[in-house]
């Protein structure tokens, strides 16, 4: 399995004995590193080129991934071709909270808040 998933959110994964891989991520998780796992400190973008080995030489079958929005295309297209099951976690739905398109408007909202 290969885990991109970010570092805040891999406890659950690592508590499973029966699930291993490679969980890649920017920074070190604050968690143990059980001994079925390994991690791997990276930084995007990838090539589909590297995606294609990081799959092949670590035999991996599943991706877990989440839609964070940035460079995901290498390792979907990777996963696809070598056949591995693609697991996408949606993102968490963006809190109801006002919106402004420019600092300008950014002011006057917050004169409007000042003045309330």
């Amino acid at each position: 399995m290969l885990l991109t998933i970010g570092r805040k959110e891999i406890s659950p994964y690592f508590a499973r004995s029966d699930l291993s891989g490679i969980a890649r991520m920017i920074e070190p998780p604050d968690v143990d590193i059980p001994g079925n796992w390994s991690v791997l400190l990276a930084r995007p973008p990838f090539s589909l080129e590297d995606e294609l080995r990081l799959l092949s030489d670590n035999s991996i079958s599943h991706l877990v991934t989440k839609n964070s929005g940035g460079e995901t295309e290498a390792k979907l297209v990777a996963a696809r071709l070598k056949g591995a099951r693609i697991i996408m976690i949606e993102r968490p739905p963006k809190p109801a909270a006002p919106t402004v398109a420019d600092s300008g408007a950014a002011l006057e909202f917050l004169r409007r808040l000042v003045t309330a």
